[in-house]
């Protein structure tokens, strides 16, 4: 078997694994406390997330993924929650959802981004309404 059919099978059984996790109710999700980035149940909360954004790499050709930016003063907090190695200082950290895992890719980027956005509104008139 040459190179290439190897890493076919293996995206194949990547997207199979997913698949298996998806319907067992794990994976990527949000709900009201905050989004769900990886498989081992990792949660960003919507207070800790500075920008959602759509990342297309350069260099892969098939990458395309969403970012999940956290602000720098709640980089430390969770890297440690998450149980991730020491922090790197040439790069932020950002929770990443890969778009190959999912069926609509775009339809999930753009909902999370509008479910994010309420969510931030809500908290602002929140704290509008405490300042009065």
């Amino acid at each position: 078997m040459d190179w290439f059919t190897r890493l076919n099978l293996f995206f194949i059984l990547v997207c199979i694994l997913y698949v298996s996790f998806e319907k067992k109710g794990e994976g990527v999700h949000w709900d009201d406390e905050g989004i769900v980035v990886d498989l081992d149940g990792n949660k960003i909360f919507w207070d800790e997330i500075e920008n959602i954004e759509f990342y297309k790499s350069e260099y892969e050709m098939f990458t395309k993924s969403t970012y999940i930016r956290v602000f720098i003063y709640k980089e430390e907090q969770v890297r440690l929650r998450h149980k991730l190695p020491l922090k790197n200082i040439f790069w932020r950290y950002s929770g990443s959802i890969d778009w190959f895992m999912f069926e609509k890719p775009k339809e999930m980027h753009k909902a999370l981004i509008q479910f994010w956005e309420e969510k931030n509104k809500l908290s602002s008139n929140k704290n509008e309404n405490l300042l009065k």
